[in-house]
């Protein structure tokens, strides 16, 4: 990994494997290609997985090599191939329990809004390419513990409840169904913004063919993933994923700062689309148009990696990593000190999260 920051490729080659992958027009160097010996594509492969872009860069990977601009070692293949069939698993399986899902709420009048996972990956070019993790949803027409009662009826397990979301295991899938979009302890401007995402989800279309599942509009993801964004930025960091989630789901569009900074979230959602732009418009070589805020941003998921401490116990590496956020947080729109005293009064009020964390 060291040796990819110090010569700045491991993300021009995100850059160039991602672009290609996602159908990029624009024209990429590929001269740092020639350069790369078995060990680098090793890494390689290591930086696209751990910023969630591994089975995206595969799509990218299989043009280079069928233009004969890469050679990869064979290893590396089968183990970025194996990479990027479990993700087009967990991706089948997602869709498979939404729409069974979906079956038992037909007649209910509840519909649920599908929000990240499974509605922002069809704006990529191979859905089952964006990684997921687990599926959130928010019930328009009803509340999450009629959803959870339904489920239940259906076999599903019910784990953690918390203020914001309740934990399901249905059909060996995780189902967070959220009482609200994103958190507001003690956030005044976060029970406004709540407010504002259940009117854009609302005017979402159907998702998998199904009116029972909603795939939200642009407008919703240009508010809701900047504040998911923001959030884990204030408290762990966000990996290039997040960058890429946000510009496909919006299509590139310069993000409306006016309804951004209801919320305090212009700053953050300005910088966000400035690196975008830069990641998926300009290539590696040029830096000059990034803003300060910008080229903050750029760092922090650049070095996020090796910042993140490895050493103690769970607890002890959460409150490092977090107390690392302390010099960076006001980029998302608030100094620390609130970020801390949040964060403490949230698992105040849900101890069991100390280890997991806060939705």
């Amino acid at each position: 990994m060291k040796v990819y920051k110090e010569h700045n490729a491991s993300l021009a080659l995100l850059q160039l494997l991602v672009g290609r992958g996602l159908g990029n027009a624009v024209e990429t160097d590929c001269a740092l290609l020639e350069e790369l010996s078995a060990a680098d594509w090793v890494l390689a492969y290591r930086y696209a997985a751990a910023h969630g872009l591994a089975a995206v860069a595969w799509d990218g990977l299989n043009r280079l090599v069928e233009e004969g601009r890469a050679n990869v070692p064979k290893e590396v293949k089968l183990r970025w191939y194996g990479h990027t069939m479990i993700a087009e698993r967990r991706y089948a399986s997602h869709k498979a329990a939404l729409l069974a899902l979906a079956e038992a709420l037909a007649g209910t009048g509840i519909r649920l809004v599908v929000m990240k996972g499974a509605s922002v990956a069809e704006c990529y070019r191979v859905p089952a390419h964006r990684e997921c993790g687990d599926v959130d949803v928010w019930p328009l027409g009803g509340s999450a513990e009629a959803v959870r009662d339904l489920m239940k009826t259906l076999g599903a397990e019910v784990g953690v409840d918390s203020p914001k979301h309740i934990e399901m295991e249905f059909r060996g899938v995780t189902f967070e169904l959220h009482r609200e979009f994103v958190t507001s302890v003690l956030l005044r401007s976060h029970r406004h913004l709540n407010c504002r995402l259940a009117q854009l989800a609302a005017e979402g279309g159907p998702l998998f063919g199904r009116d029972e599942l909603i795939c939200p509009p642009a407008a919703f993801d240009a508010l809701f993933l900047t504040a998911h964004a923001a959030n884990h930025f204030k408290s762990e960091g966000i990996i290039w994923r997040h960058v890429t989630d946000a510009w496909l789901a919006t299509g590139g569009a310069v993000p409306d700062e006016k309804e951004l900074s209801r919320y305090g979230l212009s700053r953050f959602g300005r910088a966000v689309y400035d690196v975008g732009h830069w990641f998926f418009c300009e290539g590696s070589s040029s830096q000059d148009s990034l803003s300060p805020d910008a080229c903050l941003l750029k760092a922090d998921i650049e070095n996020l990696l090796d910042a993140r401490p490895k050493e103690g116990g769970l607890v002890r590496r959460k409150w490092q990593r977090f107390w690392s956020r302390r010099k960076v947080c006001r980029l998302a729109g608030e100094p620390f000190y609130k970020v801390f005293w949040r964060s403490v009064w949230a698992h105040l009020r849900q101890p069991s999260a100390v280890g997991r964390g806060v939705g």
